[in-house]
């Protein structure tokens, strides 16, 4: 709690010390939860994500919160995710539907 706070305040040796503390626990959490190629930009993520979110730190444990944090950008993920695999498969579709008609034109004109 004390890092977190003396981090709220700027110091950067602070979070270098959250930093070496937390990093392998909150990259094994994500791998446990992402694809293997999507875990190193997310992990990224999450620590930008701390700086970003630092100011809503209020003197309480730091690791809940920052789970917390951590299982909400997730949800926001799986999200993203989601509608990218389904806009992913709607293209795969219509370039099979595509190559399908080129085919029975092909073969019409035979």
């Amino acid at each position: 709690e004390e890092l977190m706070r003396m981090y709220q305040e700027g110091n950067e040796a602070a979070f270098n010390e959250l930093f070496s503390r937390h990093s392998s626990m909150v990259y094994g959490y994500i791998t446990k939860r992402l694809r293997h190629e999507e875990v190193d930009d997310f992990y990224q993520k999450v620590w930008r994500h701390l700086h970003e979110k630092r100011a809503l730190y209020h003197n309480q444990p730091f690791l809940p919160w920052f789970f917390v944090m951590i299982r909400h950008l997730l949800t926001d993920e799986y999200r993203s995710l989601g509608r990218q695999r389904e806009r992913a498969e709607a293209l795969r579709q219509k370039e099979d539907e595509a190559k399908a008609f080129d085919l029975d034109e092909l073969l019409e004109r035979l």
